[in-house]
């Protein structure tokens, strides 16, 4: 529920604890597909070992409102070496 409160603007938090330990009551939110879409924020991504397979995984560790700076929309993302 964090995470949508900050892809929708309505939370500034930037702990990694995805809200869990905060002291005020944060109001419910009503979301879906349609509210999210074209939501902009920025993920924190870790890369985390698996020891059952031994590889490193990618993992999302968190969402944080859109920072500043952020690039445009019409930004190529096709150049950004994967």
């Amino acid at each position: 529920m964090e995470w949508t409160r900050r892809i929708l603007g309505k939370s500034d938090a930037t702990d990694t604890l995805y809200g869990k330990d905060m002291k005020d009551k944060r109001p419910n939110i009503n979301w879906g597909e349609d509210e999210l879409k074209g939501g902009r924020c920025s993920i924190v991504v870790e890369k985390k070992w698996n020891e059952d397979e031994e590889v490193y995984r990618n993992v999302v560790a968190n969402v944080l409102p859109e920072a500043a700076g952020a690039p445009e929309e019409d930004e190529d993302f096709s150049e950004i070496p994967w």
